[in-house]
């Protein structure tokens, strides 16, 4: 496949993933009016494959916290991993670039270019709470190449860890 459909492939999706954050910009209707801007929750897991919770029929393995989130919401059916490693995936996820895009950012124990866009960066800006909990991004140094903040973070979670 050459280069051209393959990036015309991509267009679907980053439709939607700006149809998502149009949603979140500080001049959208939705803002404007309280309680109308969406939540964005996004859950990732290491080592975890997708029949490994209850909503895909696991009899054994019991997920009702994130059963409910997920019937509540979107669960992606047909997703697949941009790297098969750890800060690699997360920094393709983050930033909508393959990972060969995003330099030292698709490396394990990389780090993240301060001119790559992240879309937490850009959810951060136009007001949202950006957190999360347990590992983020890592094992790389996000702030090696000059990013000056991290990647996921605006609010701080204690992890359970």
């Amino acid at each position: 496949m050459n280069i051209q459909k393959y990036q015309l492939l991509h267009l679907p999706v980053l439709f939607l993933f700006l149809l998502v954050l149009a949603a979140g910009c500080n001049n959208s209707p939705l803002k404007k009016e309280v309680g109308k801007t969406p939540n964005i929750l996004l859950a990732l897991s290491d080592d975890q494959s997708w029949l490994h919770t209850g909503i895909t029929g696991n009899k054994v393995i019991k997920t009702p916290a994130f059963d409910r989130i997920a019937n509540e919401g979107v669960l992606f059916n047909n997703a697949f991993t941009a790297c098969p490693s750890c800060t690699a995936s997360r920094t393709a996820i983050l930033s909508g670039q393959d990972i060969w895009r995003t330099e030292e950012g698709g490396l394990l124990m990389g780090a993240i270019p301060k001119d790559l866009k992240l879309f937490t960066h850009i959810l951060d800006d136009n007001g949202y709470h950006v957190g999360y909990t347990g590992k983020g991004w890592a094992p790389g140094n996000w702030s090696y190449l000059g990013l000056d903040r991290e990647p996921l973070i605006s609010v701080s979670f204690k992890s359970c860890n």
